[in-house]
């Protein structure tokens, strides 16, 4: 006969957690109450002080009790091609449009997005960020490539009710992911752009920010519209590294120096 202990309580939850991710039938309000326990357990072992070795196990629970909600929650909203409404900042108008994006730029992290979402969702969103958005058919007219949230080519006449997001795609996501099952979300401090030339734009954001090896092929492309950077962009949004993708086409790893020179080019 097996003796009950208290890790006993610790498998029961371990189960729960891989079952979600297993994407078993798992009620996300179960699991919140086995989360609400757990944390209560992590408080109990702290005051009781049992132990380094108890301590970093239940912590490790309510971690990944943390992950498979925010896991289950995101698969749960889908990015729908809708109108959400738009809080401009300049003149305190209320615009309803769908969401673009200009083909190239900086693919979107899941990750970040899920992080958003519960930012979002928790109401701690820090809506001093601005969004910045231009008129998706300004851009096709200036000869880019501008797609829906499912990556649909975007006409010039269907393009006249989107704004492409050109900066804060991962908030503006997020906001487009909550609108999908909530409803009535309005993405705050929304600033219109007149930009002629987007690349322009978007390399000098990349001066100042702190952007990774795939946003800077991304701007590349849009600002050289070199057939190399544009099939490299391609790939990474398919999901390959930048390293991959230099030396399926280079057979050799684009060094970052070579990127700003294209990016900068005087």
């Amino acid at each position: 006969m097996k003796t009950m202990t208290k890790t006993a309580g610790k498998t029961a939850t371990s189960k729960s957690v891989a079952n979600a991710k297993a994407g078993k039938a798992v009620r996300t309000l179960s699991l919140q109450q086995q989360l609400i326990k757990a944390e209560r357990d992590l408080k109990n072992i702290v005051n009781r002080q049992l132990g380094e070795t108890v301590l970093h196990a239940q912590e490790l629970i309510v971690k990944q009790l943390k992950q498979a909600i925010e896991e289950k929650n995101s698969k749960a909203l889908t990015l729908k091609d809708e109108p959400i409404t738009f809080q401009l900042t300049k003149t305190e108008e209320k615009v309803s449009k769908k969401i673009a994006f200009v083909k190239h730029n900086r693919s979107i992290d899941s990750k970040k997005v899920d992080t958003f979402i519960a930012i979002i969702d928790n109401g701690k969103y820090e809506e001093a960020y601005p969004i910045i958005v231009i008129e998706a058919s300004k851009l096709i007219k200036a000869g880019y490539v501008v797609t829906d949230v499912n990556g649909r080519v975007l006409t010039e006449e269907e393009a006249e009710g989107y704004f492409v997001i050109l900066d804060g795609q991962h908030r503006s996501t997020a906001f487009a992911k909550l609108n999908s099952v909530k409803g009535n979300m309005t993405i705050p401090n929304v600033f219109v752009k007149d930009i002629k030339d987007i690349g322009t734009y978007l390399e000098e954001i990349n001066r100042v920010g702190n952007w990774d090896m795939k946003a800077k092929i991304g701007v590349a492309a849009l600002t050289s519209k070199d057939e190399l950077f544009e099939n490299m962009a391609e790939l990474i949004q398919q999901g390959f590294n930048p390293t991959t993708a230099g030396l399926i086409y280079t057979k050799k790893n684009i060094p970052e120096k070579i990127l700003n020179k294209v990016e900068n080019p005087v």
